[in-house]
C-alpha cells in the first residue's frame, strides 16, 4: 500500500463515557469523525459551515460514550463534555450526530469530508453501471481508534487498509435495544470490507483510496467517504459429535460499513435542514449587527479546555 496523505490522520475523533475518562484516555468507548455542510450564503469573506460529529448510535447509547475528544493545533486536547441529549440518534441505521459550532474549530486539527465527498448509490458498480466507482476489490482505508493503544496525551489514530469484499446487495441483521431496553432486529444495508476491526473502531470513517505518483513517490490519493464502520461480522460454527456440542464466535475479519448515502439522508432530514437555516439566519443577522458597530465575540482557549 502506498503512503497516505497525512491529512487523513486528522479525521478521527474519540468518544468516551466522561470527561475524566477522556482526560486519562480510558480504554473504553468508540470512534467518530467530523463532517461539514457549507452555509448556503457566505458572510462576506468568512467561510462558514455546519459541523457535525458523527459516530454510531450504539456508541453513544449502549456504550454511553458521548464525550468527544479532539486534537488541537497546539498539540493539546479539546474535550467536549456532551450528554446523550446533545446527540441526534438514528436507532435503525446506527448513526448519531452532534452539532459543533464551526467558529470553535479554528484551533482544532481536523480533516472533514463534505456531502459532495460522500459516495452515492450511483457510484456502486452494477449490471446497469459496470464502470462504477465502487466494485469488488476497490481499495479502502479505515482511520480510527485502536483502543489498546489510542494515545493518552492526544488522539493517535491507526490506519488499516483493505478492499471491498462484498457490495451492498443484501442487508445484514443487527440486534439492537430500544430506549426501553427491548431487543429488536434491524436489517442494515452494508458493505463488507476486508479490513479487520475490533471494539473501539465503531464509528470510524472508511475512505476509498487510489494510488497516484507525486514528487515524493507513490502515495494514496484521498478518495470519497465510503461509509461508517458499525461492527465486524461474526461466524458461529457448531461442531457436533458423540459428546461435542460447542458454540463458538469467530471474528471473520470482515468489517461492516454503513454506506455514506445513509449518513447523507440523515443529514438532510427536514428537522436538521430547518435547524441549519435558523443558524444561518442568526449568523447573518449577527454579522449585520457587527458591521454596524456592534461587538463581536472572542473565543478564549485554555489548555485542555473542557466545554
Amino acid at each position: 500500500m502506498p503512503r497516505i496523505d497525512n491529512s487523513y490522520l486528522d479525521c478521527p475523533i474519540y468518544l468516551y463515557r466522561s470527561p475524566e475518562a477522556a482526560a486519562i484516555g480510558e480504554n473504553f468507548g468508540g470512534s467518530g469523525f467530523l463532517v461539514h455542510i457549507p452555509f448556503e450564503e457566505q458572510l462576506g469573506d468568512e467561510i462558514r459551515s455546519h459541523v457535525y460529529a458523527v459516530t454510531n448510535s450504539h456508541v453513544i447509547r449502549e456504550s454511553k460514550a458521548t464525550v468527544i475528544r479532539l486534537n488541537r493545533v497546539n498539540g493539546k486536547r479539546w474535550i467536549i463534555s456532551n450528554k446523550y441529549s446533545n446527540w441526534i440518534d438514528d436507532w435503525d441505521d446506527d448513526i448519531a450526530l452532534c452539532s459543533i459550532e464551526d467558529t470553535k474549530m479554528r484551533h482544532v486539527r481536523f480533516h472533514m469530508p463534505s456531502l459532495s465527498a460522500f459516495v452515492t448509490k450511483t457510484d456502486v458498480a452494477s449490471e446497469r453501471n459496470p464502470l462504477g466507482l465502487i466494485d469488488y476489490g476497490s481499495d479502502v482505508m479505515m482511520v480510527g481508534r485502536f483502543i489498546a493503544h489510542s494515545g493518552v496525551q492526544k488522539n493517535l489514530p491507526v490506519v488499516r487498509f483493505g478492499t471491498v469484499s462484498m457490495l451492498n446487495l443484501e442487508t445484514i441483521p443487527r440486534e439492537r435495544k430500544d430506549i426501553a431496553g427491548n431487543k429488536y432486529t434491524h436489517m442494515e444495508e452494508s458493505f463488507l470490507i476486508e479490513c479487520r476491526t475490533i471494539p473501539g473502531t465503531s464509528g470510524s470513517p472508511v475512505f476509498l483510496t487510489y494510488a497516484a505518483v507525486g514528487t515524493q513517490g507513490i502515495y494514496a490519493l484521498p478518495g470519497k467517504l465510503l461509509g461508517i464502520i458499525w461492527g465486524y461480522m461474526w461466524y458461529n460454527p457448531k461442531t457436533s459429535g458423540d459428546d461435542v456440542d460447542i458454540d463458538r464466535n469467530l471474528n471473520t475479519g470482515m468489517a461492516q460499513v454503513i454506506p455514506a448515502w445513509k449518513l447523507a439522508e440523515f443529514l438532510n432530514r427536514p428537522d436538521l435542514v430547518m435547524k441549519r437555516k435558523e443558524v444561518e439566519e442568526q449568523a447573518l443577522q449577527k454579522a449585520k449587527n457587527n458591521s454596524s458597530g456592534g461587538t463581536s465575540d472572542t473565543v478564549v482557549w485554555e489548555e485542555d479546555e473542557l466545554i
